[in-house]
């Protein structure tokens, strides 16, 4: 695994789900953690999210100034947007696809998940009774 990544290199971790060092720290994070964070926070309030937010109401345990530098790489990429200089930023288009796309992913794999543990238990129950 590289120490330090792009922003792309990043990218593509996002989409094959890898996940990648980002300071000198070797503090681990997946970029969609700050997407969904960022987006996140933005469809609760409704106002622009600033680096200070994320820092302190996500469970991220990164310094504002990282985030800043993430985000500043997501916005070039096309994910958020800085509506005005000095906003935080929001989601562009395809940063909610990419938010939506990661939700459904992870209640599909919930669904999976309790559907299975319900097989299980079905299973243990009809050997039990046999």
């Amino acid at each position: 695994m590289p120490e330090f990544v792009t922003a792309r290199e990043a990218v593509a971790c996002i989409k094959s789900g890898d996940f990648i060092g980002v300071n000198a720290f070797l503090t681990l994070i997946n970029p969609a953690q700050l997407l969904e964070a960022l987006a996140g926070r933005y469809l609760e309030t409704g106002e622009p999210v600033g680096s200070r937010t994320i820092s302190k109401y996500s469970d991220l345990n990164l310094s504002s100034a990282t985030i800043r530098n993430e985000m500043s790489d997501l916005e070039e990429l096309g994910y958020i947007l800085q509506p005005h200089t000095s906003s935080g930023r929001i989601p562009s288009d395809k940063g909610y696809r990419f938010y939506v796309d990661h939700l459904i992913a992870d209640k599909d794999r919930e669904v999976t998940e309790i559907k299975d543990l319900m097989i299980e238990k079905t299973e243990k129950r009809e050997k039990m009774l046999k």
